[in-house]
């Protein structure tokens, strides 16, 4: 389960399917990833969704500063393709998730696969 799906698969671990042997977690979080930062940061971003970012913020938030300036019009441009509503929605509920009771009681076996330079979703987003 990778990004926000992770949050979902643990919830699926407290009444697994039979065929259910394993959860393999891949750069996702537990709840709110933009902690410890102020929740308004969050809505403010949910509000700004009906306009795709510019490009030196999705070189700050998502390539890095080393991505070229391609990549950074190729993410602009996938955002543009994507409804404000559903980019919105999104944000809202990464703030208000928590998954952390599913992770501890969790009785499958877990792998988590974490980025080591994630720049969106912080180390404490995981613990």
């Amino acid at each position: 389960a990778e990004s926000f799906s992770g949050p979902l698969a643990l919830k699926l671990s407290v009444d697994p399917p039979g065929n259910l042997r394993a959860i393999v977690l891949a750069v996702t979080f537990l709840k709110d990833p933009l902690r410890p930062y102020p929740r308004w940061i969050g809505n403010i971003a949910a509000t700004l969704t009906k306009f795709p970012p510019p490009n030196f913020l999705s070189r700050m938030l998502l390539l890095g500063w080393s991505s070229h300036a391609g990549e950074a019009a190729v993410v602009r441009s996938t955002i543009a393709k994507t409804s404000s509503t559903v980019l919105s929605a999104r944000i809202q509920a990464a703030l208000n998730v928590d998954a952390t009771q599913e992770f501890q009681s969790c009785q499958i076996p877990l792998f988590v696969l974490n980025a080591g330079h994630d720049r969106l979703i912080g180390s404490k987003a995981r613990n």
